[in-house]
C-alpha cells in the first residue's frame, strides 16, 4: 500500500484521532521559501487530516508533492507576483516620503 493512502494515528499531543487521506479543494499552504505567498492546493492532492482535531499532516512523499506544486505555481506566476510586490513597495515608499 502506498504511503499516500495509508492511515496513521494523529501525531498531535493528546489527540487520539486518526489521520486519513482527504481530497479537498480550498486548502492553502505557504510557499517554503516565500512564506508570505499562500497557494491553493488542488483537490486531487490527498493530504492526511486528523478525524479528531482536524490538523493536516504531510507525510514525506506528500510534503515533496506539495512543495513541488508550490514552487511550480510560484515560477508560473513569478513575474506577476514580483510586479505586485514591487508596486506595493513603491506605493508604501511614496506614502512614507509624502509624510516627511
Amino acid at each position: 500500500m502506498s504511503d499516500l493512502i495509508h492511515v496513521f494515528p494523529c501525531q498531535q499531543e493528546g489527540c487520539r484521532g486518526t489521520a486519513i487521506p482527504l481530497a479537498k479543494d480550498g486548502r492553502f499552504y505557504a510557499h517554503p521559501t516565500h512564506g508570505w505567498l499562500f497557494v491553493c492546493i488542488p483537490a486531487h492532492f490527498l493530504i492526511h487530516r486528523c478525524s479528531n482535531c482536524g490538523r493536516d499532516w504531510l507525510t514525506e512523499p506528500n510534503q515533496k508533492l506539495v512543495n513541488d506544486f508550490l514552487e511550480e505555481s510560484f515560477q508560473e506566476h513569478a513575474s506577476l507576483i514580483r510586479g505586485v510586490v514591487d508596486a506595493a513597495r513603491a506605493k508604501a515608499k511614496a506614502e512614507a516620503d509624502a509624510k516627511k
